[in-house]
């Protein structure tokens, strides 16, 4: 059975540095729902010189930016507001990741936005250590438990 509805076909930028920017070459690409051949979106078509940028302006947020000197409690809230983001949009996501790789909605996609939401919490939790009697892990300890 297929929809008459009319997809709004959106247009994406790339994501460096804080902003959404123009390929550095100003071409577009089309996305298409396999199992329709409709264009779904359109989406800058990154080059090297693009990689290079989110690149070094992500090792420049990193080395200057405040997450380096969040402590592990505080990057775990953070994830931990990732993780209800992605558990309140689940079926929204599912539902374009489905018309994305043509895959029917089913279950078993949203199943893997939760595992997604889980893997979030997980992370958040910082990696209980044995450090002898009496010891415990630092707050600032940047290990966190790897799924």
């Amino acid at each position: 059975m297929s929809s008459t509805a009319k997809t709004i076909v959106r247009a994406y930028q790339n994501y460096i540095n804080g902003q959404w920017v123009k390929s550095s070459s100003g071409e577009m690409f089309p996305v298409y729902d396999p199992s329709t051949e409709e264009v779904i979106a359109h989406v800058a078509s990154g080059t090297a010189a693009d990689v290079d940028s989110a690149v070094k302006a992500a090792r420049a947020a990193f080395d200057s930016g405040p997450w380096r000197q969040t402590t592990a409690a505080d990057r775990g809230r953070i994830l931990y507001k990732l993780a209800e983001k992605i558990r309140a949009n689940a079926a929204p996501l599912a539902e374009l990741e489905c018309r994305n790789s043509g895959k029917p909605i089913v279950g078993r996609s949203r199943v893997r936005y939760r595992r997604c939401r889980n893997l979030f919490r997980i992370l958040r939790r910082p990696r209980q250590q044995s450090y002898g009697p009496g010891q415990s892990s630092s707050s600032k300890c940047p290990e966190f438990y790897s799924p």
